[in-house]
């Protein structure tokens, strides 16, 4: 979804709202990737945070060790997967691109 206008979900302005960040668990050498976007540069197209979207990176991404480098808030959310576009992957793409809602 990058090379089609997206940025990682736990990049948005408002996440923190959403995540909590772990950063003394990051390899220090990855740590950009969980910066946060720039309110200025972000268009999040209405849509609300979605813990579960492609675009999420998992608990564990980028770990140290085996704790998590990211948790839901509130707790007990899996983050991110890899099987498919959520329905508000789905959503966002249709919005961004003008397609009916039944496109993707």
């Amino acid at each position: 979804m990058h090379a089609i206008g997206f940025f990682h979900e736990q990049s948005r302005p408002d996440r923190d709202d959403f995540v909590t960040i772990h950063w003394n668990e990051i390899n220090s050498n990855s740590r950009h990737n969980f910066n946060k976007m720039n309110i200025n540069h972000w268009n999040n197209l209405g849509s609300p945070y979605d813990w579960r979207s492609v675009m999420h990176y998992q608990g564990n991404a980028f770990a140290i060790g085996r704790r998590p480098t990211m948790t839901s808030k509130p707790p007990g959310i899996t983050l991110g997967q890899r099987n498919g576009f959520t329905e508000q992957d789905m959503v966002q793409i249709n919005k961004l691109y003008g397609c009916s809602t039944d496109a993707v």
